[in-house]
């Protein structure tokens, strides 16, 4: 199954989740992307993302999800008051070389069921290993 498959699955069982888990018949769904710099591969980072309370009253953070195997964000705070902000940290590591992106969810308890999407993107990158260049000098003093 290929990378845009898998993403397309994802999707498609994160609607169904969020239109089947609740008793509300519609959601108000802010969509983030953030594109990250070039990743190598095996190594690690962290990426924030802000969510903040632009209403009247408290929201209560629900539930967060990520698709496809990658590790669960944490969230600072599972009540934000109004004008206040949570940081969203998400977890990126990827072990193989190319494009890549992840779906991060944060889903409210709110009369209007509001849904936080962020779609991080990136480049994991391959290091140039050290010992393609010992190969090479080998070759030449045979």
């Amino acid at each position: 199954m290929s990378q845009s498959q898998i993403i397309r699955r994802c999707l498609a069982y994160s609607v169904m989740l969020i239109l089947f888990s609740s008793s509300h018949l519609y959601a108000t769904i802010v969509s983030k992307e953030i594109n990250c710099s070039d990743l190598r591969v095996g190594e690690a980072q962290y990426v924030e993302m802000p969510v903040t309370n632009t209403d009247t009253t408290p929201w209560v953070v629900e539930k967060v999800s990520v698709c496809c195997g990658n590790p669960k964000p944490t969230i600072s705070t599972t009540t934000i008051q109004p004008g206040s902000t949570a940081q969203l940290k998400q977890l990126v590591q990827r072990m193989n070389p190319g494009p890549y992106k992840i779906i991060t969810r944060v889903l409210m308890k709110h009369p209007q069921h509001r849904v936080f999407t962020f779609n991080i993107k990136g480049q994991a990158i391959q290091p140039i290993s050290a010992s393609i260049g010992w190969i090479e000098k080998k070759k030449e003093t045979r």
